[in-house]
């Protein structure tokens, strides 16, 4: 079921979900602790070091609709060719008014494996992973 987004989401100056436009679902954040796992010597369980550093992938399905096939196919290609593929800060607006409050995920990318994108009955698809580091 298409709902319409309370949501802006952009990576860098790039829009990749804005207010009012359908999403197949709230966005998803999965936080992520990276560590070091060291055998130890006659031990049965390896030793767990924190490294301070979190990861987020945020998910997302983007359903932008056109007035035509055409246009959905030109859209689908302009915007995959404007995708950075360096690091950007992705900022999240929750609300649709001013003073909205912003959430920024610090250095984050588009997992090229987590990006679909398609048109179908004037209709542009596309599903998103980012992955990023501090949320704030």
């Amino acid at each position: 079921m298409l709902v319409t987004a309370t949501w802006q989401i952009k990576l860098g100056s790039l829009v990749l979900l804005d207010w009012g436009e359908l999403m197949d679902d709230e966005p998803r954040i999965d936080r992520a602790q990276v560590n070091d796992i060291v055998p130890t010597l006659g031990a049965s369980v390896k030793k767990i070091f924190t490294r301070d550093n979190v990861s987020h992938v945020l998910r997302f399905t983007r359903v932008k609709i056109f007035d035509d096939d055409i246009a959905a196919r030109e859209f689908l290609l302009t915007h995959t060719a404007a995708i950075p593929s360096s690091l950007q800060n992705c900022t999240i607006k929750r609300a649709n008014y001013t003073g909205a409050p912003v959430t920024t995920l610090a250095n984050a990318v588009i997992d090229q494996s987590g990006f679909q994108a398609r048109c179908e009955a004037n209709r542009f698809i596309a599903s998103y992973q980012l992955i990023g580091g501090a949320l704030t």
